[in-house]
Formats: structure tokens, C-alpha cells, sequence
């Protein structure tokens, strides 16, 4: 498949999520390439609590996806950044949807943000809040604070910025049980390879082991590597 046709397949995912989903109260931006279930599980958290949510690849451009949130404005739009190799062009959309009028709360998560969150807030200003390490409980929290005009600022789980210094809730405690969580959202059509059709691949840990010696030790005597029961991982695979 070549770019075109890749970026075909963005395009026609982004409709699919849009002609569901009218009015947008969440819209999230990331990489789907090969199925973001990040992305995925925050989306059926969000629609499980009865949240609008659309899913958006970021490589749609800042201009695209401005164009599809300017007349909806999202309550919240939500950026998942795994390495920080992509935060130049994670940029640029943010700048592009504020230049465009676009008002929502931004918030980002992702491995880069919750292990560096004061270094992105220092350079990323577009960025409203970082939701740190697990993000389903916390992005729900931080919705329903938006909604209910409240503050979020005491939200566990996140940082944000403060008259210029960097300022961080404490840690909240992980998911003690992945199998409660519902299936991931998977709205976008399966990848094409040359010799098979209609594959999706998805590769996915919630932490990896190394990766657990930076984060807080909070986390450490929780969590080393945890997934899904192996009846739950075959059934969440099925419907793509």
C-alpha cells in the first residue's frame, strides 16, 4: 500500500467515526497505522459513560482536522505521543486548531508525557494539561469536571501549568483489573498488506518492564507486565 492509499484509509476511518458520532464531545489525535489501542480503550471508557468520541489520525495534517472540529468544538481534544520524535508535528496541529478558532481543552498522554510531563509543558503551550501514566479514570474524570464547569486541577492523575512553574497531582493508582474494561473502540478499516487482505495488527503493553524503573515508585509494586485474561484478548481481537 502506498502513502496515498494509506492516507486514504485515515481519511475513511475519520468519516466512519464522524457519520456515527455528529457532535464530538472528545476527539482524539494519535497515529493508527497499525490500530492505537491507547487511543482505543480511552475512546470505549469515554462512550461507555455515555461520552461522544472521535478518533482522528494525526497525520490527517493540522489543516484537515481543524476543518472537521472548528464546527463542532470538542470539549476536550486529546493527543496520544509515544516517543518525543513526533512532538514538533503534534505541534503544529495544536497551533493549526487554535489558529482556527478551536477553544477545547487539550490535554496529551502518552509514555513521553507522563515521564517528561514538565518538559513538554515548557514547550508545548498549546497543551491545557498532560493526563499521566494510565489515562482511562482520569480522562473521564477530567470531561466530567469540563462539563460541570469545575475545577480540574485536582484531578489525580495529571499536570498542567501555574503562573509559568509546572505543577503535578499525585500519582493515580493504576486499573486493578484490565478484564473490567471495556473492548477498545476500532473504527478504522483493516491495513492491506501485499499478500494478505483485511489485517490488523495490534501490538500493545501497558508497561514495559524496563520502563517501570523511571516512573514512580508508586507504581512499582503494582505493576510489572498485566494483560488482558486470554479468552478476553482473543474476544476484544474479533471485532475489527
Amino acid at each position: 500500500m502506498d502513502n496515498g492509499e494509506r492516507s486514504q484509509v485515515f481519511e475513511d476511518a475519520s468519516v466512519v467515526s464522524a457519520s456515527i458520532q455528529p457532535r464530538t464531545e472528545v476527539a482524539l489525535v494519535g497515529y493508527q497505522d497499525q490500530g492505537n489501542l491507547g487511543m482505543g480503550y480511552l475512546a470505549s471508557v469515554l462512550q461507555r459513560q455515555g461520552r461522544t468520541v472521535e478518533l482522528i489520525d494525526v497525520r490527517l495534517g493540522g489543516e484537515k482536522i481543524a476543518a472537521r472540529l472548528a464546527s463542532r468544538q470538542p470539549l476536550v481534544v486529546g493527543f496520544s505521543l509515544i516517543f518525543q520524535f513526533f512532538l514538533p508535528q503534534f505541534r503544529k496541529v495544536a497551533q493549526r486548531l487554535r489558529m482556527a478558532g478551536i477553544t477545547s481543552h487539550s490535554t496529551i498522554g502518552g509514555h513521553y508525557p507522563s515521564l517528561c510531563h514538565d518538559e513538554l509543558l515548557q514547550n508545548f503551550p498549546e497543551i491545557d494539561s498532560v493526563v499521566r501514566y494510565e489515562g482511562e479514570e482520569t480522562l473521564i474524570e477530567l470531561v466530567d469536571k469540563l462539563r460541570a464547569g469545575q475545577d480540574w486541577r485536582d484531578i489525580d492523575g495529571i499536570a498542567y501549568m501555574r503562573d509559568a512553574e509546572v505543577m503535578a497531582t499525585q500519582a493515580r493508582a493504576l486499573v486493578p483489573d484490565l478484564d473490567a474494561l471495556p473492548f477498545p473502540y476500532r473504527p478504522f478499516k483493516p491495513r492491506t498488506y501485499r499478500w494478505f487482505s483485511d489485517t490488523a495488527v495490534a501490538c500493545k503493553s501497558r508497561l514495559y518492564p524496563a520502563l517501570l524503573l523511571l516512573l514512580d515508585p508508586h507504581f512499582l509494586p503494582h505493576r510489572t507486565r498485566q494483560g488482558r485474561a486470554g479468552a478476553q484478548a482473543r474476544e476484544s481481537a474479533v471485532p475489527v
